[in-house]
């Protein structure tokens, strides 16, 4: 009895919460139940219960995602972050929310997407293709930049680019992707601008590299790097 009255009600379909996780320089191809893609970026974490039932596709990322969102009208794709809900019908963006940023970005290649702070529901806003937001999590602030966003998700093949971005940012992601701990000893170095893009060089030919636009000092000990200011010559 005990096991017929199971079977009676028993959902028609099994629903598994599935955690989806990438190590330091790992990116993993994932295809969701609805036939949506998904590339994770190194050190992150995708959690999805599958099948979507219900209304709504809903997942949580931590880290950074690209999305091929299959397109379903009647079910909006959700993804939130840990101070971010983006809801789509059908489009591809790229989210970089890892927990130690305090700025989160994300960049609209195709479609339309619905921006919201989750602290602040009422704080939200709709993005177009070629735009791109920065999310500050102190004053859950948005700023919105109109740019050529250039391949999607470059990082998925091995790219690493950066525009404009400061030592202390660029810091954060060499870490990711070669799990190498990286210090930025002082502001004077951690604010200098750059903007490049690498490939498959090692660690040590990107700071090289990067010395060339603007000098500094790095010294690599043993499973780590400092980065420090030539005070008499930055």
């Amino acid at each position: 009895l005990s096991y017929a009255g199971y079977e009676y009600f028993r959902p028609a379909t099994e629903v598994s919460l599935n955690e989806y996780m990438t190590t330091p320089g790992q990116v993993k191809n994932i295809i969701l139940s609805d036939g949506t893609k998904v590339w994770l970026n190194a050190h992150s974490v995708l959690i999805v219960s599958e099948p979507f039932l219900n209304n709504t596709r809903e997942v949580l990322l931590v880290g950074e995602g690209y999305f091929e969102v299959a397109h379903n009208p009647e079910k909006p794709f959700v993804v939130k972050t840990q101070k971010l809900k983006t809801k789509v019908l059908g489009t591809h963006f790229n989210i970089s929310a890892y927990i130690d940023d305090n700025k989160h970005e994300v960049k609209l290649y195709e479609g339309k997407i619905e921006l919201g702070a989750i602290d602040s529901p009422e704080n939200k806003m709709l993005i177009k293709p070629g735009e791109k937001v920065i999310f500050n999590r102190d004053d859950n602030g948005f700023e919105i930049y109109v740019t050529d966003l250039g391949k999607p998700a470059e990082w998925r093949d091995g790219v690493i680019r950066f525009y404009d971005e400061d030592l202390y940012s660029i810091a954060k992601v060499l870490e990711r992707r070669f799990n190498t701990k990286i210090l930025v000893a002082d502001d004077l170095v951690g604010n200098l601008h750059f903007t490049a893009n690498f490939d498959e060089e090692p660690l040590d030919k990107i700071f090289e590299l990067l010395k060339e636009a603007h000098d500094f000092k790095f010294t690599k000990l043993k499973d780590s790097i400092i980065i420090q200011s030539k005070k008499n010559n930055i």
